[in-house]
């Protein structure tokens, strides 16, 4: 039951979100496919998702299934709820389901989610030198540049270590504590920078599977309470979807998983874009009315001199949920409701992306209304 309350609460605060938008000024629906019949089948989902968490607390099996077909719904009519916490609750209400099979994918998501968040940490350079310490200086004023710095580091180590710790038998008896520690402390900085208000009730639902899923009674692994996953084939497909909640987040290194699905969460190695107004450079209004492409270095210099607004907060006031940060939602939002004259620069910090020539993509918008790739 509190696994539904938090994920309701969450839907609650972005409840803008799950609507349908078309009013000037909003960010637009992001189907996964682009098509005018889809657009017609927009609709709201914020109460049928409410509606399908009271269902799944009088009536487990039918409302979880429910309410993840609809949130799996939801988001391939919107990518822009592509948000880490209501999949993460949604995979750990499964988890409450009778039998071994759900329990097994609820405890390696939660493995995955720690192992990959403090790895991606651990590999961002963007999160130990900026993101990181600024997270700790915002919560507990008067710390210094290298308490900070160490701090964050600790902190990615200490993710990681709880993942690690979550797989070896004997040390799991530790895990809930470990992980009420990690999250009550992410939940009360997060309380007291005032930020992100939308993932307050995850942090609260995890520490709450973390007991469940990992707490001494449950050493034993569930034995004796199977039910239809001691079929071969049901425990064949349980243990592939545990198998593919802890892999998948590596797939985000070779461009084949979103950020957000991969748990990068406050890591700072996702791509980025800036979207840059029309009269930000005379240089760039000029090539792009003349339909060419500025060289490397002059639009760098461009760049440098013009002013630009981050897009994945752009929208952040409304929807109360940052920007999936994935290129191909940046580029479909840009040729949504690009105006003319009006650049838009993404930054892919992955290698692999740098090594296919996609670590930078510029996006412009031609008087007549084109959207056109420059190439760096």
């Amino acid at each position: 039951m509190l696994l539904a309350l938090m994920q309701a609460l969450a839907i609650g605060l972005t409840w803008h979100l799950w609507q349908v938008r078309t009013a000037a000024g909003d960010a637009p629906n992001l189907p996964l496919i682009e098509s005018g019949w889809i657009q017609h089948m927009q609709f709201g989902f914020g109460w049928p998702l409410l509606l399908s968490l009271v269902l799944a607390v009088a009536w487990p099996k039918v409302g979880i299934a429910a309410h993840c077909g609809l949130l799996v719904l939801a988001i391939g009519l919107d990518q822009l709820r592509i948000q880490p916490e209501f999949v993460s609750v949604a995979i750990l209400l499964v988890g409450t389901l009778p039998g071994e099979g759900p329990r097994r994918l609820a405890r390696w998501h939660l493995i995955a989610l720690w192992f990959w968040a403090g790895l991606h940490k651990l590999f961002s350079t963007g999160y130990l030198f900026d993101a990181g310490p600024r997270m700790w200086t915002d919560t507990i004023g008067g710390l210094s540049r290298e308490a900070a710095v160490g701090l964050s580091l600790a902190t990615a180590v200490f993710e990681l270590g709880l993942g690690i710790a979550a797989i070896v038998p004997r040390a799991r008896r530790c895990v809930p504590w470990l992980a009420a520690v990690l999250h009550l402390g992410v939940l009360f900085s997060l309380i007291v920078q005032q930020w992100n208000p939308a993932v307050w009730p995850w942090n609260v639902a995890v520490i709450a599977a973390a007991i469940g899923l990992f707490g001494r009674e449950q050493e034993t692994g569930g034995k004796g309470r199977e039910t239809g996953a001691t079929r071969p084939w049901a425990a064949w497909s349980w243990n592939v979807a545990a198998a593919v909640a802890l892999l998948h987040p590596g797939l985000y290194y070779m461009g084949l998983a979103d950020a957000y699905l991969s748990w990068c969460v406050y890591s700072s190695n996702t791509p980025d874009a800036t979207l840059y107004s029309a009269g930000a450079d005379p240089r760039i209004d000029a090539a792009i009315q003349a339909g060419e492409s500025l060289d490397p270095a002059t639009l760098d210099d461009a760049l440098a001199e013009a002013t630009g607004e981050e897009l994945p907060f752009k929208h952040y006031g409304s929807l109360n949920v940052p920007f999936s940060p994935a290129p191909r939602l940046y580029t479909q939002y840009f040729r949504r409701v690009g105006q003319p004259g009006e650049l838009l620069v993404i930054d892919d910090p992955r290698p692999l992306s740098a090594w296919r020539h996609r670590g930078r993509i510029v996006l412009v918008t031609s008087p007549e209304r084109k959207v056109l790739a420059w190439r760096p």
